[in-house]
């Protein structure tokens, strides 16, 4: 009996090709998931990109700026009044000037990073040019003031929407101060 035993039959074997139905459906939503990630993360990192240009366009043009330079007390205060306008409303920022100005500026930074801003108003209608030391120090203040000022502001307007006045937020190329 035991001699007319057969060998017990294996069915074939699975083959890997192709997938069953379920992960195919996997594999759609997966690559639709994974494409939306890929475009929010782009679009947030575009919005953010935009957030910072009008910053970083500043420190390009501070670095760009002299101190030794007769007239870099008003160059700088126009550059920070230019670059505030781009994160601040036209209304808050465009009228500041002298001790209100100085104020402004000192307020948007943190209490350690707060420095001697009043050499602007000291020297802001004169042609006189700063001692070297001054027009150091108050350049790197200047850098650091641009450094916090995304992270101070309160009222975020995206780039290019009007502000109160009509005129378009976020672009220091408009001249406006």
């Amino acid at each position: 009996m035991l001699a007319q035993m057969k060998d017990i039959m294996l069915p074939p074997e699975v083959p890997a090709w192709p997938p069953a139905p379920w992960v195919w459906a996997a594999l759609i939503i997966t690559l639709v998931f994974l494409a939306i990630v890929i475009w929010l993360w782009r679009k947030r990192r575009a919005k953010i990109k935009s957030w910072l240009a009008p910053r970083d366009e500043a420190m390009t043009l501070l670095c760009n700026l002299s101190p030794a330079s007769g007239k870099f007390a008003i160059e700088l205060s126009a550059l920070l009044k230019r670059a505030s306008l781009s994160y601040f409303p036209r209304s808050e920022v465009a009228s500041l000037t002298g001790e209100a100005w100085i104020q402004f500026l000192n307020q948007r930074l943190p209490e350690k990073a707060q420095g001697n801003f009043t050499i602007l108003s000291t020297f802001a209608y004169t042609s006189k040019p700063l001692a070297p030391n001054d027009a150091i120090e108050l350049k790197a203040l200047a850098i650091e003031w641009l450094t916090h000022l995304p992270r101070a502001v309160k009222h975020k307007l995206p780039t290019g929407t009007p502000d109160d006045s009509g005129k378009s937020v976020g672009n220091l190329n408009s001249g406006a101060l």
